[in-house]
């Protein structure tokens, strides 16, 4: 099966968590695992830059990006170290007004 490739190229911040009680081996495979990833949408023509998610501060993180520019792949589980946080991330993008990858604050709460 042949697909159609997109002219649309987007801008997209690539959202993904960094826990500071990982070990090493884990931080490792995350980057990796975000190295994988952007290389597959730049591979289709999109513009990546990954944001390494530490803490609560996820508007200080976008602060620099525009939401009319940017779109959120959101590939991350919450906020690090703190439990049942799911909900937190898509409730924070779409309070900032940004698009974003994944399920709604409504469904993860």
């Amino acid at each position: 099966m042949a697909y159609e490739t997109s002219t649309t190229t987007l801008n997209i911040l690539l959202l993904h968590n960094l826990h500071a009680s990982w070990e090493a081996a884990e931080i490792d495979e995350m980057f990796s695992e975000v190295a994988i990833m952007r290389q597959a949408l730049e591979d289709i023509g999109h513009r990546v830059i990954p944001l390494a998610l530490c803490d609560e501060r996820v508007s200080d993180l976008l602060a620099p990006f525009s939401p009319h520019e940017y779109i959120v792949f959101n590939w991350s589980d919450g906020i690090p170290s703190v439990p049942h946080s799911y909900h937190f991330i898509p409730q924070t993008l779409e309070a900032l007004g940004f698009a974003y990858t994944g399920s709604p604050p409504e469904v993860l709460s």
